[in-house]
């Protein structure tokens, strides 16, 4: 059921994002990425704390209402593109792109790569090591997990919008650079100042870069 799950986040995820590409136009779209990406941080702060209350019920209701909760939004994309016809046949044909084209442009590469970087950082490094980080390095309660997490998740939604204006204003460069040094920079401040300080500091410098990796690629 997990893998019949995945199936759908892949479907979901794909569809959503040409969708949304299709709809805003080249000098909006940095917006329109930041609201979409903090849709997904609205939904990731605030999962596990309801998810957390209703455990305290029953350990399958989550299970329930996350089922709702997708069959609602499923309901509201039939209504909403139920008279969305697909683009012109023709024009997409004639515009159609083979991946090996893709690849070499090198725009399309950078994106690639600061996509890859950015969710190896924030599922790979943040979501697996930090809580080890915290109790077998820093020796703190498992809340200090949570406090780690929520200045990552506020910095990186503080983020999201300015950097959309800026993307569509000035340009996604600057922001493709300068999100992979932050957050590149906040993991290795936590490699090198094993504190609180430096933790609290490392995780802050990670959201902050990883809310302007949300937008540019």
């Amino acid at each position: 059921l997990r893998g019949i799950g995945g199936v759908g986040s892949a479907m979901f995820s794909v569809s959503a994002i040409g969708l949304l590409i299709r709809m805003t136009a080249p000098e909006q779209r940095g917006r329109a990425m930041g609201f979409w990406q903090g849709g997904f941080l609205l939904g990731g702060i605030t999962g596990p704390v309801v998810g957390g209350v209703i455990d305290e019920i029953s350990i399958r209701l989550p299970f329930f209402i996350y089922a709702g909760t997708l069959a609602a939004a499923g309901a509201v994309g039939l209504i909403q593109l139920r008279a969305t016809p697909l683009a012109d046949r023709t024009h997409a044909a004639a515009a159609r792109t083979k991946l090996a084209d893709a690849l070499r442009n090198p725009s399309y590469r950078a994106a690639l790569a600061a996509n890859f970087a950015d969710s190896w950082g924030a599922i790979g490094v943040r979501s697996a090591l930090v809580p080890l980080f915290v109790t077998d390095v820093l020796h703190r309660k498992p809340i200090w997990t949570g406090i780690g997490f929520l200045v990552v998740s506020a910095l990186n939604g503080a983020t999201l919008l300015p950097a959309g204006r800026f993307a569509d204003n000035i340009g996604r460069k600057p922001l493709l650079v300068g999100g992979c040094l932050g957050s590149g920079a906040g993991i290795a401040v936590l490699g090198v100042w094993q504190t609180v300080p430096g933790y609290l500091i490392g995780l802050a410098l990670l959201g902050v870069g990883s809310g302007l990796l949300d937008v540019a690629p």
